[in-house]
């Protein structure tokens, strides 16, 4: 997983770069839908680690558990 967000975050960085190095508004438009791409891939590898990780946390944070009494 963390090699894939190493890849992600690559990716997303070659995609800032090439977005301004162009004036063409479709390159533009295109490297910034890649850039959002890639920052939900990273969060679901992220989310993904820190699940396998620490199940506990990761239920407490995203599945909202409700707590009762007793």
């Amino acid at each position: 997983y963390k090699k894939g967000m190493e890849f992600e975050r690559k990716s997303y960085e070659l995609y800032k770069e090439m977005a301004a190095k162009t004036e063409d508004e479709q390159a533009i438009l295109f490297c910034q839908f890649m850039m959002t791409e890639e920052e939900q891939h990273y969060q679901i590898l992220d989310e993904t680690l820190q699940f396998l990780n620490t199940p506990a946390d990761w239920f407490a944070r995203y599945e909202k558990p409700f707590y009762t009494a007793g």
